[in-house]
């Protein structure tokens, strides 16, 4: 006799619980497989997406370096992947933090150094990333990259000024360069 009055209670509990599931449900800003919509593009990030492809440069030893970039993450994202002469890699990933762009670079140094742009319009030549913080660093003064400057020379050229934080000096390291030949 108590298991025939259980079950009406329990079909009962599910019908009044499945209203509520239901609003929240639909209260979700985004349900699965849609996306949200577009935000107004930033100038920064609109500016390296064209550089969506792979570079060359020089080493100031003269030794070859290659940076290739492609766009991740459904898009909001580039990844940029330099290779050292060495045959090193070091990724960076541009991205946005609400109306900032930002960067995080995976050094070889076994840290991760945050950067954000300094405000820059559609016809800015270059853009100004600039320490913020970082992960896998005991210290602000342990040996990281501080600053970079991607400067857009023209559509087959563009510069980086990397700035290495070291013992309390800044060491800037520069790279020209050039669209990869197919």
């Amino acid at each position: 006799m108590k298991i025939c009055t259980a079950i009406p209670r329990a079909v009962l509990a599910l019908v009044l619980a499945l209203p509520l599931v239901l609003a929240l449900v639909l209260a979700l800003p985004v349900r699965a497989g849609e996306m949200k919509p577009a935000a107004t593009p930033d100038p920064g990030f609109t500016k390296l997406k064209a550089l969506l492809g792979d570079w060359q440069a020089t080493s100031p030893d003269g030794k070859p370096v290659r940076s290739s970039y492609k766009l991740t993450a459904a898009g909001s994202c580039i990844e940029e992947t330099l290779t050292t002469p060495d045959g090193g890699e070091m990724v960076t990933m541009y991205h946005m933090d609400g109306t900032h762009l930002m960067m995080t670079h995976y050094c070889s140094a076994g840290n991760q150094p945050r950067m954000r742009c300094e405000t820059a319009g559609a016809d800015a030549k270059a853009l100004t990333f600039t320490f913020v913080d970082a992960s896998n660093m005991a210290s602000k003064d342990d040996t990281h990259m501080h600053k970079l400057v991607v400067s857009f020379d023209d559509p087959t050229h563009f510069s980086q000024v990397w700035t290495l934080h070291d013992a309390g000096k800044d060491m800037p390291v520069t790279f020209h360069f050039e669209r990869a030949k197919s």
